[in-house]
């Protein structure tokens, strides 16, 4: 039994320290600050500026600086509906030719986006175009 237990202690800690190395590697590429991880792609959207009553086109942009094969991409994009009525939404369909992709408007408040792809996108550019009514 004192063998065994032994036996089991041993291999709890190389579990353990295994564990910990592995968590160690994992983390150390973290995103700090403005920061991108050297796999990855970002988006943003463009500035707008607008007077009462107009429509505001809002574009959501990929910045794939690193050249990383894109193969899905998911977001959503949240506003107040107090301020602004989403009047529609405008993929960049040259951007997505190899891409599926569907686009949720159902919720107020909320749009969501995901596409994927086997053949994989590396550019940037334009993904989508949002359009808003400025009500306030």
């Amino acid at each position: 039994m004192n063998k065994w237990a032994k036996w089991f202690n041993s291999f709890y800690m190389a579990l353990l320290l295994m564990l910990g190395a592995n968590y160690a590697y994992a983390y150390q590429t973290t995103v700090i600050g403005n920061d991108v991880l050297p796999d990855s792609a970002s988006l943003y959207l463009s500035d707008v500026t607008a007077v009462v009553g107009s429509l505001i086109e809002v574009d959501v942009l990929l910045n794939n600086a690193t050249g990383t094969q894109v193969n899905s991409i998911q977001f959503g994009v949240t506003y107040d509906t107090a301020l602004v009525a989403l009047e529609g939404t405008s993929p960049n369909e040259d951007f997505f030719a190899d891409f599926t992709y569907i686009i949720n408007d159902s919720i107020p408040g909320v749009v969501y986006f995901s596409a994927a792809s086997s053949e994989g996108l590396l550019a940037s550019g334009e993904l989508l175009q949002l359009q808003f009514l400025l009500l306030l």
